[in-house]
């Protein structure tokens, strides 16, 4: 129907104002009325000079148009009653011409600035939009490394528990290991006690024979008595006889030499297991020097307690380093931190070797 009554207006602009007019009334008679080809007829009329006509056709928009049609019409009436004489109301309907022309221009004005302040807030809202993807983006991301850094804290925490546990059970199965030896030793001393007791009741039954031989016997019985005084009540000689004879027992395990025959160019290397037999031998020898290592400075790495070891059996500083992989400085600086451990003071590293030789 648009298309239609466009039509019109393009003959009256190519200057066939005849077929134009002929267009119009065959949409007319089809029913297809539209205010602008009324608008279009009257100004036809106009031009011819049939002003009645062009009246009728020009009010006929005034009915229902448009603001651009009235517009129109109101200029092509002025025009038609100044062709009629009558300026006055020539004038009236350039007036209202003029008021529906500012009434578009304000409009028009209005619309433009409508458009312009949607294209500032949707831009507005693109840059407010960007803004918080970014920090959505930032968010999720941070979120992401508090979950991952959470996870790992996670793991750290399994591994020291389940790694605290396996000392704690290795320090339990070292404790009874001694505890077996002590008691195996208890029981030797017992089982001599015994068998010497049993010698003296002999030596006793057999008294009654000759005066020599009794004699004799009282001499074994009374030496007897000292053997069996020096077994029953251990002394700091004894005891320390004991732990010299340990000691020299470690010094000639395979343990022991392994380390001090170990060079950077060994072809055996120092596995978990050679630290985990020196541990044993160690505490075997010094009865519970973990224990009580531990008991002094319970925070004590893996490379510390070590470091420890090394020192308790005599291996050289320099070969303690390249042992665990580490410079010279690095293990006398782990020696001065291990005695402010243990003793709460400053002090040299020879001061901590020292300390693990006498524990």
């Amino acid at each position: 129907m648009f298309i239609l009554s466009e039509v019109p207006w393009l003959y009256f602009d190519n200057g066939q104002p005849e077929k134009a007019k002929s267009l119009i009334y065959e949409l007319f008679q089809k029913g297809r009325y539209s205010y602008n080809n009324w608008l279009l007829l009257g100004t036809i009329y106009l031009q011819e000079g049939d002003l009645g006509k062009a009246r009728d056709c020009l009010n006929k928009v005034l009915e229902g148009g448009t603001i651009y049609q009235i517009q129109g019409t109101y200029q092509k009436l002025s025009e038609l009653e100044e062709r009629q004489g009558n300026p006055i109301t020539a004038m009236n309907y350039a007036n209202k011409c003029l008021a529906y022309q500012d009434s578009i221009n304000r409009w028009t004005q209005t619309e433009s600035v409508a458009k312009i302040q949607a294209l500032y807030d949707f831009q507005h809202y693109e840059e407010e939009n960007n803004k918080l993807q970014e920090i959505n983006r930032h968010h999720l991301w941070l979120i992401l490394a508090l979950s991952i850094g959470s996870l790992f804290l996670i793991i750290g925490s399994v591994y020291y528990y389940y790694r605290l546990q396996y000392k704690k059970a290795k320090v339990v199965r070292l404790a009874k290991t001694t505890r077996l030896l002590n008691e195996l030793a208890y029981q030797n001393t017992s089982t001599l006690m015994e068998e010497n007791m049993q010698k003296i009741k002999d030596l006793e039954a057999q008294s009654h024979k000759t005066e020599e031989e009794k004699e004799y016997l009282l001499k074994r019985i009374r030496e007897m008595e000292k053997e069996f005084s020096a077994y029953s009540k251990p002394t700091a000689t004894n005891l320390q006889s004991k732990a010299t004879l340990l000691e020299v027992n470690f010094k000639k395990s395979e343990i022991y030499h392994f380390f001090h025959d170990w060079t950077e160019h060994s072809q055996e290397k120092l596995t978990d297991e050679k630290w985990r037999e020196l541990h044993t031998a160690i505490d075997t020898t010094y009865p519970r020097f973990t224990d009580r290592l531990l008991l002094l400075c319970p925070k004590l790495s893996e490379v510390e307690l070590r470091i420890c070891y090394l020192i308790k059996i005599s291996i050289p500083i320099k070969i303690i380093a390249s042992m665990l992989n580490r410079s010279n400085s690095a293990i006398t600086n782990a020696r001065i931190r291990m005695y402010k451990k243990v003793k709460g003071e400053d002090g040299k590293a020879e001061m901590f070797d020292q300390f693990i030789s006498d524990l």
